[in-house]
């Protein structure tokens, strides 16, 4: 795990926002006022009231993992082991289209899709199978099916990837259920979707450690996005990090790499390492 920090980039992109903000302004109209929090937070009445504490929080992220048509879980309550019955269920949640797909300008056939189906590694399900943990290290689609080839209704179309199901964000918990046949994809359960991930965008906890991590105090990134700089000169040279992705505090230090914590606060983030 690494530790770096926010601030040097948060202040970065604060300075670059604006100009961003007033181009889409003189696009749609809006005056140059109506670019300030503050103009937003006048017009909305009682701002400051709490709208749910912790404890309310936490009761109603429960009520959506009980609601069946939210398909949201808590992926560390999952099993330690699968049946060959359940895995296989995972794998083949999701049906090959029976109608035309695209693939740039090649059509899918027969031959394409029994090539795809080859990569759901069936082969390799065990009357038991051990569920295993990770982390997204970066954000990272989660895909229908175990490759990174798109699919489209039309040909050339470029405007919806079918094949794109979701994006995991960085530190999203993970359960890993399986592997595709040539290794580069894991079957993963995330806390709303289910799909395939790259290997590479994952690193491998055991489920204590996940959530010990999880259950750190946080912060949470607000913006709509932040680059990281690991060296801390580098503008954008580092990850990617989106709105709602959330940061587990690192332990109180002076200092990390020569940064003083002084007016920031440590994070930690995931990383691989040669074992995964």
């Amino acid at each position: 795990m690494k530790r770096l920090f926010l601030c040097i980039l948060c202040t970065a992109m604060l300075v670059s926002g604006p100009s961003y903000a007033a181009q889409g302004a003189a696009r749609s109209g809006a005056a140059q006022h109506m670019l300030t929090p503050e103009f937003w937070i006048s017009r909305t009445a009682k701002h400051d009231k709490i709208i749910m504490d912790k404890d309310e929080i936490s009761a109603f992220t429960e009520e959506i993992r009980r609601t069946k048509e939210t398909h949201c879980v808590d992926v560390l309550s999952l099993p330690v082991m699968l049946t060959s019955e359940q895995l296989t269920g995972y794998i083949k949640t999701f049906a090959f289209p029976a109608e035309d797909r695209y693939i740039g300008s090649r059509k899918a056939d027969a031959d394409y899709y029994a090539l795809l189906d080859a990569q759901h590694n069936t082969a390799a399900v065990r009357d038991l199978n051990i569920v295993r943990f990770g982390v997204a290290t970066k954000e990272t689609p989660i895909r229908v099916f175990p490759t990174s080839d798109p699919s489209y209704t039309e040909q050339d179309d470029v405007q919806f990837d079918i094949n794109a199901e979701s994006i995991v964000k960085v530190w999203e918990p993970l359960a890993i259920l399986h592997v595709s046949r040539d290794g580069q994809w894991l079957l993963a359960r995330s806390p709303s979707v289910l799909g395939w991930v790259q290997v590479g965008d994952v690193a491998i906890i055991d489920r204590k450690a996940l959530r010990q991590y999880l259950s750190r105090d946080c912060v949470v990134v607000t913006g709509n996005r932040i680059l990281l700089a690991e060296n801390h000169t580098s503008l954008g040279m580092g990850t990617e990090l989106t709105m709602g992705t959330r940061l587990p505090l690192a332990d109180s230090a002076e200092g990390v790499d020569g940064v003083t914590t002084d007016y920031s606060r440590a994070v930690i983030l995931p990383g691989r390492d040669k074992d995964g």
